[in-house]
């Protein structure tokens, strides 16, 4: 039996992982440019490189999704 579940290889996934950052640890153009609160969510790539800051974590895994991403936390 040969069933086609539609599931990408993993090299094709595209695995991000959320992370609540410190404004200390925000770039600092970030920091430089905008009002920045004390805390934000961070969407990395598996490499490590941050590709979005969002206030919530529910918005951080949501817009993850939206981009054919698959989302995971760290602590």
């Amino acid at each position: 039996m040969d069933l086609n579940f539609g599931f990408k290889p993993a090299h094709e996934q595209r695995l991000v992982y959320i992370r609540k950052i410190n404004a200390s640890e925000f770039p600092d153009a970030i920091r430089e440019e905008a009002d920045v609160p004390d805390h934000l969510f961070a969407i990395h790539m598996d490499d490590g490189e941050q590709i979005a800051f969002l206030l919530e974590r529910d918005a951080a895994f949501h817009m993850a999704r939206e981009n054919e991403m698959i989302p995971h936390s760290v602590h």
